[in-house]
C-alpha cells in the first residue's frame, strides 16, 4: 500500500514520529501528506512538548491563542515571540536570561 493511501490516523502517528523538519519535508510528498503535516493538533502538540516550561510558568499550562490553521506558523515563530506574548499574558515585564533561554530552547544562541 502506497504512503499516501494509509489512514489519516496512521498517518499522523507517523508524522509525530519525525523531527519537525523532516514532517515539513514529508508534507511537500504529496496532498495527503501535507493535510497530515499541517494538522493544527499536530503542531499545537509539538509546541507543548518543546516549551513545556515556558508555558507552565508564563501561561498556566495553556497554549496562548493562535489563529487557527496558522499553528504551524506559530509554532516556527514561538521561540521569537514567547516573550512578548508572555508579556502581554501576565502583565509582568520580563527579561530574557541567556541561560534561561537556552534551557527553553537549546537553538538560542
Amino acid at each position: 500500500m502506497p504512503a499516501h493511501e494509509l489512514p489519516s490516523d496512521v498517518l499522523a502517528l507517523i508524522v509525530m514520529t519525525l523531527t519537525a523538519e523532516a514532517a515539513l519535508a514529508l508534507g511537500q510528498c504529496s496532498w495527503q501528506m501535507r493535510v497530515a503535516v499541517d494538522d493544527d493538533l499536530h503542531w499545537q502538540h509539538r509546541l507543548r512538548e518543546r516549551h513545556e516550561q515556558v508555558l507552565a510558568v508564563f501561561f498556566e499550562g495553556k497554549l496562548p491563542p493562535m489563529p487557527l490553521g496558522f499553528a504551524k506558523d506559530f509554532f516556527f515563530g514561538f521561540d521569537e515571540s514567547w516573550l512578548q506574548l508572555a508579556q502581554q499574558y501576565t502583565g509582568r515585564l520580563l527579561l530574557r536570561m541567556r541561560v534561561e533561554c537556552e534551557l527553553s530552547c537549546p537553538r538560542y544562541y
